[in-house]
């Protein structure tokens, strides 16, 4: 089976704002997560499992793809900002937390990989089970983080109105000690991933930057930027830190970590998307449903890759990376029919 029961989670999809947001929505925003929302289906499902990439592949694992999780931290501390506003602050947390109860209810088989550890005792697999709750069930690490940020976001709300600098500036600092943390950890070859990718270095930099973006909106919806410009550099930036990152962890060739989860670009090019959705506001994918179907994609993907991955390798005896493909395909087009069909009962899982 394709080891997506802990596989690395470095694209994630937010818990979403919340169910409480501003009268004037930003369909654009919405429908950038769902196409994010369709890079991380696409990684979890069979990108993760090719060995060695190219070059070309490595610019999406290890480069594009990789923008979405900052994305996704920016638009949750973009829409925080009204919800502090609005002083729904504490209804937030709760409806955020108990999401995230639900879901990490639903993944408790992916714990399963370490029930069964021949060589671990009991009271270690308690332990490594419950951090694991703690910290996220497979790509769940993202609502711990979220919440961790949000927290630091709220407390700090004071500072950062009087003295935005020194709050970007702690957001530049927070993301490359994040940074240089992964790198170190890729050097050991070492899966305790959650020293990085947690709340403090990889959410908070990003959640309290939207939390900026929105308290300066108005002026950066007025400012004339070159975006063409702005994201050709930064793709061009990405491009180039996704092929040395490829080159070095080929060379590595490591045993558990194929790619890399906080790239020092991957900030530059998701703030500048995001500025755009902001500029246009009105592009829609798929209706009234672009958020449920994006959200929901995220929170149940894996569920059904492992369900419909199951039943391929069974009945067709083919190589992993072509069942990988067939169940991503068949996993995203039941969960949009779902999120069509059944959208008032998906909206009370998201």
């Amino acid at each position: 089976m394709i080891h997506r029961a802990t596989v690395s989670p470095g694209n994630a999809f937010p818990s979403d704002e919340d169910n409480v947001r501003d009268n004037v929505s930003n369909k654009t925003i919405d429908s950038m997560k769902l196409i994010f929302a369709v890079t991380v289906v696409m990684m979890h499902g069979f990108l993760f499992d090719i060995k060695d990439p190219d070059y070309w592949i490595g610019f999406l694992v290890n480069g594009f793809f990789k923008t979405a999780v900052p994305f996704y931290f920016i638009a949750s501390g973009y829409f925080f900002f009204k919800t502090v506003q609005k002083n729904n602050v504490k209804k937030w947390f709760y409806h955020i937390g108990k999401i995230y109860l639900l879901w990490s209810v639903m993944y408790l088989y992916a714990l399963k990989s370490i029930f069964i550890l021949d060589d671990v005792g009991l009271i270690r697999k308690l332990y490594l089970m419950l951090r694991a709750e703690i910290t996220g069930v497979v790509h769940l690490w993202f609502i711990p983080a979220l919440l961790i940020a949000a927290l630091l976001c709220y407390l700090t709300r004071n500072v950062l109105k009087k003295n935005t600098r020194a709050g970007i500036l702690a957001c530049v600092v927070l993301w490359i000690i994040g940074t240089t943390l992964n790198w170190a950890l890729i050097s050991l070859d070492s899966q305790r991933l959650f020293l990085c990718r947690n709340g403090l270095f990889y959410g908070a930099p990003m959640f309290i930057l939207g939390f900026i973006v929105a308290r300066h909106h108005d002026k950066l919806v007025r400012a004339k930027l070159k975006f063409t410009a702005i994201i050709f550099a930064c793709s061009l930036i990405l491009l180039i830190e996704s092929g040395l990152s490829t080159h070095t962890l080929q060379g590595m060739q490591n045993k558990f970590i194929t790619s890399i989860d906080m790239m020092f670009s991957t900030p530059l090019l998701a703030l500048t998307i995001f500025l755009l959705c902001l500029k246009r506001p009105n592009i829609n994918l798929l209706g009234s449903n672009t958020r449920v179907t994006s959200t929901f994609m995220y929170y149940s993907h894996i569920i059904f890759l492992d369900f419909t991955f199951l039943i391929l390798q069974s009945a067709w005896s083919n190589s992993i990376l072509q069942s990988g493909i067939l169940s991503s395909l068949i996993s995203m087009a039941v969960i949009i029919v779902l999120s069509f069909v059944f959208k008032n009962k998906v909206e009370k899982l998201i």
